[in-house]
């Protein structure tokens, strides 16, 4: 037997690529694990920001409903989507769209903490408003409150494209 050859009939050089084999298949294994894993995360996080974008036209046509009565307006919280969208489960280059929508929907709530707050001034007589009355200010929030529904649906297609 030279020496300079390789005797693959030895024990020693079975047990080696064995021993090789069992490695990259652990490492595909464990690789494919953390792939499903992160989906499976992934899907429920766009759940749960889906269930709160449907929450949030529930609000908002509660709120549309209240205008003009008189009583205490709230607005909407942002935090579940600045949480979502400082996850590890946002894809930059897929999730395009849903960014755009959800930095929109975002948006929305920031004008309509702004509005509402016109809407209580007004009321309250501490602010002029070039708007003559608040009957008005309610009519014109109304309508955006309709465009912000719209955005949400938008939102809530884009998620469902997704999932």
């Amino acid at each position: 037997m030279n020496p300079d050859t390789t005797d693959f009939s030895q024990p020693y050089f079975i047990g080696i690529l064995t021993a090789v084999l069992a490695v990259i298949l652990t490492e595909v294994a464990i690789w494919v694990r953390t792939r499903i894993q992160k989906r499976k995360h992934r899907n429920i996080r766009l759940k749960l920001i889906k269930t709160q974008l449907e929450n949030n036209k529930n609000l908002l046509t509660e709120l549309k409903t209240k205008l003009g009565t008189d009583q205490v307006y709230t607005s909407i919280d942002p935090s579940p989507f600045h949480n979502f969208l400082s996850s590890d489960v946002i894809d930059l280059e897929s999730d395009e769209n849903l960014l755009r929508f959800i930095y929109a929907h975002l948006n929305n709530i920031s004008q309509l903490e702004h509005a509402l707050h016109i809407v209580e001034l007004r009321s309250a007589g501490f602010t002029e408003i070039h708007a003559t009355t608040k009957k008005e200010l309610e009519e014109n929030l109304k309508n955006a409150i309709d465009q912000f529904v719209r955005d949400i649906n938008s939102c809530i297609t884009e998620i469902n494209k997704i999932t």
